[in-house]
């Protein structure tokens, strides 16, 4: 009984309050990924529910959300972003966008972005989480333009290459 005492006061002084704070509301296993843009109305947002798509049968181990760096905060999603989303069966209708700020970067447990240059402004606001800042298309090697203001072409171009990026992404979850 005394060795039990002693290794529970061990891991209790190894990790950090988040920690026990995770560990009391009962989401030790809660994965958090996070999708980043500049908007958060067109790229992320399509990444944030095609996740909530595909892991919808895991949706008990996931955490996922959506920002942007320069966010145009608490707008709807693009009209085009809403309507690929919809013919593809997704309601992007409730989406509002959100800024990025360093509470979430550092809740998060992989953020995904769009654009290296993205990965690059994240860590210059938080050099600490170099390892958990991933491009969307890492396992393909592609990055995804930014179809703001863009032909709707520019948007289904992105939402299918997001998609690929996505399902990469599953694969190694």
């Amino acid at each position: 009984m005394r060795q039990k005492f002693f290794v529970i006061r061990l891991v209790f002084r190894y990790y950090s309050s988040d920690f026990l704070k995770v560990l009391n509301q009962g989401k030790l296993n809660l994965y958090r990924i996070m999708t980043i843009c500049v908007g958060n109305i067109c790229r992320s947002p399509l990444a944030e529910i095609l996740f909530k798509h595909y892991l919808s049968d895991r949706a008990d181990q996931f955490q996922i959300s959506s920002a942007g760096i320069s966010a145009l905060v608490d707008h709807q999603a693009a009209d085009y972003s809403i309507l690929l989303a919809k013919e593809n069966g997704l309601d992007l209708s409730h989406h509002r966008a959100k800024q990025l700020t360093a509470d979430m970067i550092a809740h998060a447990d992989l953020l995904l972005v769009m654009e290296t240059r993205q990965q690059e402004k994240i860590l210059e606001c938080s050099p600490q989480s170099t390892g958990k800042i991933m491009l969307l298309g890492k396992w393909d090697k592609f990055e995804i333009p930014d179809p703001y203001r863009k032909p709707k072409q520019a948007f289904i171009d992105a939402y299918h290459l997001i998609d690929r990026g996505v399902n990469s992404w599953i694969e190694k979850l």
